[in-house]
């Protein structure tokens, strides 16, 4: 009789939102979650949450933009697990903080602080690279590996280019919705 392994999966920014929902709909298809947040204390009750449903969920302390976290996230995943079957890079900042991106007067290009453009493409691009280069080693391990990127319609440059789109009515922003266009051209080989 031969037991079947759970599925490994890793969700960055997994305390809130739609990393959060993922990572709840993942455990409730019987895979073991790992809930990656850059704040411990926001991402054990998403973790807990996921236990209390009958899921299997760990908290990994991870910011995507600090290179120590996710050397030491994928080297936890690689004592406990051995491999990763699932990875879902979902953190990201709209850097404003606005929620409203028609709100976001600061990512006009001709006043947006640069500053705050490379801290946006730091964690919606350069993160994404990061935590996927780090894992690609217990990935490969995997007998069925999958990366999903999350991007957004804010990447769509045929939305925001249309008159009569949703989006026209938007400011146009130098941080958020280009760091989300180069997310989409991301592939690994």
């Amino acid at each position: 009789m031969t037991t079947r392994q759970h599925a490994i999966a890793l969700v960055t920014g997994a305390n809130k939102g739609i990393g959060r929902a993922a990572a709840e709909q993942l455990a409730a298809l019987g895979m073991t979650v790992l809930v990656g947040a850059r704040n411990p204390q926001r991402g054990e009750p998403a973790a807990a949450a996921i236990r209390a449903a009958g899921g299997a969920a760990h908290t990994l302390t991870l910011d995507v933009t600090d290179t120590d976290t996710v050397q030491t996230s994928a080297q936890w995943i690689d004592e406990h697990f051995g491999r990763l079957d699932v990875l879902i890079n979902n953190a990201g900042i709209s850097g404003s903080g606005q929620v409203d991106p028609s709100d976001a007067v600061d990512q006009i290009p001709s006043t947006v602080e640069l500053d705050m453009v490379r801290k946006v493409f730091e964690t919606n691009v350069f993160g994404v690279i990061a935590v996927t280069h780090a894992m690609l080693g217990l990935l490969r391990r995997s007998p069925a590996p999958r990366i999903v990127n999350v991007a957004s319609h804010a990447a769509s440059l045929t939305l925001f280019s249309d008159p009569d789109g949703p989006f026209a009515a938007l400011l146009p922003s130098a941080a958020y919705s280009p760091s989300k266009s180069a997310l989409l051209s991301l592939t690994v080989n």
